[in-house]
């Protein structure tokens, strides 16, 4: 569960930053 939240988390951090950048 750890693993994938901290999948998911980078995933929608870079998902977000990228768009808005």
């Amino acid at each position: 569960m750890k693993f994938l939240h901290g999948n998911f988390l980078t995933f929608s951090s870079g998902t977000m930053f990228g768009s808005n950048a």
